[in-house]
């Protein structure tokens, strides 16, 4: 019955550790609607990083189609690389690209990066599933790079940016109060199972 017991302990607790993602997945939220000649500037050098890219590109749905228009991109990968569309700049307010890490998942994070050199965080918040002091950002920045010849900047807005102070805020409070919470339990766990044996 003990043994039982800790089992359940330990699977509320992996249960309670474990993270939540559907898939990879990038981030950006309009803060207000961007202004048409920088919106222009950007989708420009964006269309260059494509057009090194067009043998692992395809239109939204993963067959041939015009990717780049005078004001907006539309991509996605070619065939099984395929995912969900990068659609930019998409519509005010909050957007997403699943990529799941397929090879056109560089040329999305090469165009945030484009994205956030036009649009300061106030305009245009960039999040991702992926670390950009991980090296998850790693093939985009070099293709952005190699296209631009700039060294791209972390474009990850902090947390308050894309919420708000007070969510973002709620967000940290609530994040430590389960780790701590956490923290206890597998401490009660131990004291439990090192009492049994």
């Amino acid at each position: 019955m003990r043994i039982l017991r800790f089992q359940l302990y330990v699977l509320f607790a992996s249960l309670f550790c474990a993270t939540a993602h559907a898939g990879y997945t990038h981030y950006f939220t309009w803060h207000q609607k961007p202004n048409d000649t920088d919106l222009k500037a950007c989708i420009n050098e964006m269309r260059r990083i494509i057009e090194t890219r067009t043998n692992m590109l395809a239109g939204p749905d993963g067959t041939p189609a015009s990717i780049v228009g005078s004001s907006d991109v539309d991509l996605n990968g070619i065939g099984d690389d395929a995912h969900e569309p990068f659609v930019f700049p998409g519509e005010e307010g909050f957007n997403f690209c699943k990529t799941q890490v397929k090879p056109y998942d560089a040329v999305v994070t090469a165009c945030l990066l484009v994205a956030r050199d036009h649009f300061p965080q106030s305009v245009l918040s960039i999040d991702s599933d992926g670390s950009w002091s991980e090296g998850d950002w790693e093939d985009g920045a070099k293709l952005y790079s190699s296209v631009l010849g700039r060294t791209p900047r972390n474009p990850i807005s902090p947390a308050w940016r894309m919420y708000g102070w007070r969510v973002a805020l709620f967000i940290y409070g609530v994040t430590a109060s389960l780790l701590i919470i956490m923290a206890l339990v597998i401490k009660k766990l131990f004291r439990r199972f090192k009492a049994n044996f």
